[in-house]
């Protein structure tokens, strides 16, 4: 008669991919683009604690085999026998947390051999109740094993895996590639949904109990390739959530995957790519090609959302009185009609530096392709062209050109109002002056007289700032409902401008002048159309190693950088931000820029790795497991305020939304957003409210250049 001895796998031990030991993540200039050297690895700042290669479970007292700190148990009493889980770190199981959802078929597989002819069984069992069982005949050669469960009524809990040996059993088991999945996982585990280079941060982040362990599987075979233990079970406040993460930054094989628990929780798939964000880049920028106003946007380009030209009209530049002015051109700002000199300026400035830095990864395939001209110049071309109608003679540069309200669910053509376009003022010039320098710098190598024509014009509005102090801050007047871009502190503009100006120019004036008010100062690049992250940058560039402001302004940017590590190091979510303002997503953009801008200036690839660990948030690794980019991801937006795609109801494809606002006014009135709402997750998709849903150049400029560090060079 057989004698059966139990075996409860308790706590099956860590765990990292097949015969490979965890490792850091290393720069690796074959794969990745720009990949700088470091002398020191980057750590990430989440990684669990690693787990040893596979062994031999000796023996030991009181009935165990030792697991590196875990443990594989007999009932007690019983005979003890040797076993050898052969990679045995590859179980994604526990005692208690394996767990079956009604209304699922879950699926048991694994690989089973031994080192001479055994008889197993292999059951999943209650206490008191075998769920489904096998009898095995095991030899040298690894057998695959598959046993499936349907499980319709309720929910079953603290099943355990359980393995039985016949009595004069002596040879070992090897168990190996054990996974559990379920047929209708659910995808509560969080990831970059576009995708992730091979030398990066890559994480997921479950908002339900995983269990003890997750694994990587193929989505071409569906196989798991590599298996990792969840980690740093916190609360994260801002999302009134606790979660989980599962790190695999050790995996860097190309290809298309998906996440599992051992509970069942899943992700969407993703890519590791060398080059996945190439399709992303040239979408981010054909939107803002889509925002042009004033020509006529082909429909084999730009689909429903190509028009006729639209406001041609002059405009009214004195409100009461009848005088006119030519300012046709330039872009829609976002989901409305205006055209607005600070968000125009906030979408160039990105679109120049991704030039000035990284002009080897933009192609001359867009709406002007052929011309031998990279696209995002041509598409600056049609911005700066506006903003040099902009500026009046003696340099002051208009605010805006609006209707006095905002237009009607109507396409851009149909909107037939009057123009107005209001008073000049010393933010919207400073603006100017420092998109207009980096024009002309951009500008010199393709077209010498254009770029010569923007320095003229950024030195006009610069020499006028030398002799003019800040206006007060801009209001609409009283007939004037368009968006007035109220800003108290023009500060940022100003750095900006002289910063620009001294990298064309080298006049020490505008040294002076930056540095003046640099001095006289207090900066935060938390607000939407802040400059102040490009004008530090533009300044560092300009200046020469040892210059005492260049080292001041260094020394700031990586602490800064170093800020947002430490506060990613405290969150499973990839987000530097602790309160979300009104577009959030383009202030998160500009935290990237944080990073990359320490990467550029010191060589360190840590910097590079945070960057992109912080580009994984807007691309779906958040609370909402939906990228921010439509288009893009399983799941991504599909209601955004923007009148074309009201209209239509077709959703463009490749911009990006504001995001997260935690401050609630009369547009979250219905929408399931109340001041109960943690203020993480104050975002919903629903295109009446425009202060989570709009899309905007501004936001889209701020991704490009975010994105512009991490595209392959042609």
């Amino acid at each position: 008669m057989r004698k059966l001895i139990l075996i409860l796998l308790v706590l099956l031990c860590g765990c990292t991919s097949a015969d490979v030991p965890p490792e850091e993540p290393q720069p690796s200039k074959e794969t990745e683009p720009y990949t700088k050297d470091d002398p020191e690895d980057p750590q990430p700042s989440q990684q669990p604690e690693k787990a040893e290669e596979p062994f031999v479970y000796p023996i030991q007292q009181n009935n165990n085999w030792a697991c590196n700190g875990s443990g594989i148990s007999l009932e007690q009493n019983v005979e003890k026998k040797t076993v050898h889980l052969n990679d045995c770190h590859e179980a994604v199981f526990s005692k208690n947390n394996l767990y079956l959802k009604d209304g699922n078929t879950y699926t048991l597989t694994m690989k089973a051999s031994a080192d001479a002819d055994t008889a197993v069984r292999i059951a999943l069992e209650t206490e008191g109740e075998v769920l489904v069982s096998k009898d095995v005949s095991l030899n040298g050669e690894a057998k695959d094993i598959e046993m499936q469960f349907d499980n319709y009524g309720s929910d079953v809990y603290d099943v355990f895996l359980n393995v039985y040996f016949a009595d004069g059993t002596t040879s070992a088991v090897h168990l190996d590639s054990i996974l559990f999945r379920r047929s209708n996982p659910n995808t509560g585990a969080a990831v970059n949904q576009i995708g992730y280079v091979p030398n990066s941060f890559k994480s997921a982040v479950f908002s339900s109990d995983p269990g003890n362990y997750f694994a990587v599987i193929n989505v071409k075979d569906d196989q798991p390739v590599f298996y990792g233990i969840v980690g740093n079970g916190r609360e994260d406040q801002r999302y009134g959530e606790y979660n989980y993460i599962g790190d695999f930054s050790a995996f860097k094989e190309e290809g298309i995957y998906y996440v599992m628990s051992e509970t069942g929780v899943g992700s969407h798939t993703f890519t590791i790519s060398s080059d996945p964000y190439r399709s992303l880049y040239k979408d981010v920028l054909r939107f803002i090609t889509l925002q042009r106003c004033g020509c006529d946007l082909p429909e084999d380009f730009g689909g429903i959302y190509g028009h006729e030209a639209c406001h041609t009209a002059e405009a009214n530049r004195t409100v009461h009185l009848e005088e006119y002015v030519d300012v046709s051109g330039g872009w829609h700002d976002a989901g409305d009609y205006g055209r607005y000199m600070q968000t125009s300026v906030k979408a160039a400035a990105p679109l120049l530096l991704s030039y000035l830095i990284n002009r080897e990864t933009i192609d001359d395939a867009s709406l002007e392709a052929g011309n031998g001209v990279p696209d995002v110049l041509d598409e600056l071309r049609w911005g700066l062209d506006w903003m040099l109608k902009m500026q009046t003679p003696g340099g002051p540069v208009y605010n805006k050109v609006t209707t006095k309200l905002f237009a009607g669910l109507i396409r851009p053509e149909e909107d037939n109002e009057n123009l107005y376009v209001l008073a000049p003022w010393t933010l919207t010039t400073a603006g100017f002056a420092g998109a207009a320098a980096l024009g002309s710098l951009a500008f010199a190598e393709y077209d010498p007289a254009y770029s010569e024509k923007l320095a003229a014009a950024a030195e006009l509005s610069g020499e006028f700032l030398l002799g003019h102090g800040p206006d007060a801050p801009y209001s609409n007047p009283s007939e004037f409902a368009t968006g007035d871009y109220t800003d108290q502190d023009e500060s940022d503009e100003r750095l900006f401008a002289f910063a620009s100006l001294y990298l064309l120019t080298g006049k020490k004036s505008y040294y002076d002048a930056g540095k003046n008010v640099y001095d006289n100062s207090s900066f935060s690049s938390l607000a939407t159309n802040d400059l102040y992250d490009y004008g530090r940058f533009v300044f560092i560039e300009a200046l020469q190693p040892g210059d005492p402001f260049r080292e001041q302004l260094l020394n700031e940017l990586i602490s800064e950088a170093e800020n947002d590590i430490s506060f990613l190091a405290e969150n499973n979510y990839p987000c530097p931000l602790r309160n979300f303002n009104w577009g959030s997503n383009q202030i998160i953009c500009d935290r990237i820029f944080i990073q990359e801008s320490a990467w550029h200036f010191t060589g360190k690839d840590r910097y590079r790795m945070y960057a992109s660990h912080e580009l994984n948030y807007l691309l779906g690794e958040n609370t909402f497991r939906s990228t921010f980019v439509t288009g893009y991801g399983n799941d991504y937006p599909q209601h955004i305020h923007h009148r074309i795609a009201m209209i239509s109801g077709d959703t463009i494809r490749g911009a990006m939304v504001g995001g997260v606002a935690q401050y609630l006014t009369e547009w979250t009135e219905g929408l399931r957003l109340s001041e109960d709402t943690p203020v993480g997750k104050r975002y919903i998709d629903n295109s009446d409210n425009y202060a989570t849903s709009e899309v905007a150049i501004g936001y889209n400029g701020c991704l490009y250049l975010a994105l512009s560090f991490f595209v392959k060079g042609k």
